[in-house]
Parts: structure tokens; C-alpha cells; sequence
């Protein structure tokens, strides 16, 4: 999950545990990364997984700047059995990255907090 590999190196992450098939530690992702790109530094900040993109999206001066995040986003670290997708991820982070491409976030359909 691209949101949790980005959680873990962000300064302040959240819980690496993962309930997937493929893995149970969402650290296991910035190491695939790594290994395809090279050393990635860790407690970055918000404008850091953007890249070169965040530069462009701010050189082109597009008149609305539209995301749409196909992601479960909860509040809570509690594992959700049978849900296809257990992710958490910190949700004033993602508000916070984000903000340095999108000027406005709205939230929606958040998953309850169990």
C-alpha cells in the first residue's frame, strides 16, 4: 500500500503492522522501493513523497487542482476482520501532504472509527 510505505518515512509514523497476504510490515514497502530506486531517508516532510511533481503542479498554475484518493482512510489502528483493505493511515498527514498540492480538502466517505 503506496499510503503506508509514505506513512513510515514520514517524521512521525504510524504502527508498520500490516493484516495483508503479502506482507505484515508496512516498512517491507519502502524497502521494495528502495531496492528499484535506491536509499530513501526517513522522517521526512509533508512535500518530500511529491517529488519533482509537486514543482510542476505549481509551474503550470492550473486553475483547480482536483485528487481523487481511491483509499480506505480510518482513524482507528484496530484490525478490521473481512475487510478486503486494512489500512490505516494517519489522517492529519494525508490532510497535510496533500495541502502542499491541493489548496482545499474535503473529507469523504470516511470508514467509521470502531
Amino acid at each position: 500500500m503506496l499510503g503506508r510505505g509514505i506513512d513510515q518515512i514520514l517524521l512521525f509514523n504510524s504502527d508498520p503492522v500490516l493484516y495483508e497476504r503479502g506482507t505484515q510490515d508496512a516498512r517491507d514497502y519502502v524497502k521494495l522501493a528502495e531496492r528499484k530506486k535506491g536509499p530513501i531517508p526517513d522522517s521526512v516532510d509533508f512535500s518530500y513523497p511529491w517529488g519533482e511533481a509537486l514543482a510542476m503542479i505549481n509551474q503550470l498554475k492550473p486553475d483547480a487542482r482536483i485528487i481523487n484518493l481511491e483509499t480506505s482512510v480510518t482513524t482507528s489502528e484496530e484490525y478490521w476482520p473481512g475487510k478486503s483493505v486494512g489500512t490505516y493511515w494517519n489522517y492529519s498527514y494525508i490532510i497535510r501532504m496533500l495541502g502542499k498540492a491541493f489548496g482545499i480538502i474535503r473529507k469523504c466517505q470516511m470508514y467509521p472509527t470502531r
